[in-house]
């Protein structure tokens, strides 16, 4: 009987991590904006690459496959869709449904051994160390003035510092307590340095989650170093503009989604849109000065993009249902590797709030840090069975 995983080359493993470290060092290096190098293209490099060197190697459940089958039908249809019968630009229709491709290989990867525990962990120290350095002296030192107010090593920090607490959460349970209890503080020093409101409430609501497990003296014991990070969240929320919901960029955003959702009706709400659908130009008008998120037709129409939080992006593009179906996939193949509830919803967690603000699972970086955790050695296995279709070649 075959072994319901298989064994990837340690090649790819040293890779992988050689790559990332190797992206780490260059953004410590790079005083005058967040990293020299195309790091979400890179990371996207990765994560083919990835799934290139192991597509037939995997083993994968009957209903997995029929879910594989159905997604991507659905994503060649409405590629073909909204380029042949409507007038999106290629890259367009990518960047509105890059995060479908993601979970198509999350589907298939998941439970696949690709690094160790340890490795991961070693990545870990490696991301809190660069961060903590590139922050500390982006302040400290203000090359520029956006780098000292939202500093950076690989992008924008509402998405890496997604991807640095997923990683410390994927590990944790593998620290001693003193690294466990270093890791944290460093991590918690980095989002405050950081000032990513986002980041800092996902990081709130997935801690809550993952370290809590529903356990009500947890709960109580975990109310102190909450508040106390709420505080501090509330500070830093306080510097950047206090409470006054018109000086907040996600609120004119949520305006402009539901003026732009008011025209649609209830099947539209579930299902999106049959094509990629341009926003009206009054919601590119009052978005104008994002202009780099415009067309790649280079004319003055936008989509959904522009509006920056995924939630808004995919009801508006592909419907509810399609957002439930992201989150839910995630879900079960961290699950599926880890064999952990609440982590598998503490990640997922983050993820998801981080979605209210940014991009979230069409990020690279967050694909790249689930990616991680669904493909890692466990000490422990998740012990269900599975029907399943062997695409191994011998």
């Amino acid at each position: 009987m075959l072994p319901s995983t298989v064994s990837i080359p340690k090649l790819i493993s040293y890779s992988i991590f050689l790559a990332t470290a190797t992206l780490l060092v260059v953004g410590i290096l790079s005083p005058y904006s967040h990293n020299i190098l195309p790091v979400a293209r890179l990371f996207d490099a990765i994560i083919i690459f990835i799934a290139a060197f192991t597509i037939y190697k995997i083993r994968i459940s009957n209903i997995e496959l029929l879910a594989i089958i159905l997604i991507s039908a659905y994503f060649i249809y409405y590629t073909l869709s909204s380029t042949l019968l409507g007038s999106a630009h290629i890259l367009d229709v990518f960047q509105s449904s890059k995060f479908i491709v993601y979970i198509i290989i999350f589907i298939m990867l998941s439970k696949v051994p690709l690094m160790r525990e340890r490795e991961i962990k070693y990545l870990l120290f490696i991301s809190l160390f660069a961060f903590f350095v590139k922050y500390a002296y982006s302040i400290t030192l203000e090359f520029t003035d956006s780098m000292s107010r939202r500093p950076g090593v690989l992008t924008e920090n509402n998405f890496e510092l997604i991807y640095l607490a997923g990683l410390f959460f994927f590990v944790k349970d593998s620290l001693k307590i003193r690294e466990h209890v270093l890791c944290l503080l460093i991590l918690i020093a980095i989002m405050l340095m950081g000032g990513s409101r986002s980041a800092i409430a996902s990081f709130m609501i997935a801690s809550a989650i993952i370290y809590v497990k529903g356990n009500p003296v947890r709960m109580i014991a975990f109310i102190i170093p909450g508040m106390a990070l709420f505080s501090a969240a509330y500070f830093i929320f306080e510097s950047r503009g206090g409470f006054d919901l018109s000086t907040i960029d996600r609120f004119r955003f949520f305006n402009l989604f539901m003026n732009e959702m008011n025209n649609r009706n209830a099947l539209n709400w579930i299902f999106g849109d049959s094509q990629l659908t341009p926003m009206m130009p009054y919601t590119c008008q009052m978005l104008s000065f994002y202009e780099k998120l415009f067309s790649f037709n280079y004319d003055s129409t936008c989509y959904s993009v522009i509006l920056h939080s995924f939630l808004f992006r995919v009801i508006i593009d592909h419907g509810l249902f399609v957002y439930l179906m992201t989150i839910f996939i995630s879900y079960y193949a961290i699950k599926k590797n880890t064999g952990d509830i609440y982590l598998s919803l503490g990640i997922v967690a983050l993820v998801t709030v981080s979605g209210l603000s940014v991009s979230s699972f069409n990020s690279s970086i967050a694909a790249f840090m689930i990616l991680l955790a669904i493909t890692s050695e466990q000490k422990t296995q998740s012990t269900e069975r599975y029907d399943t279709v062997d695409l191994t070649i011998e």
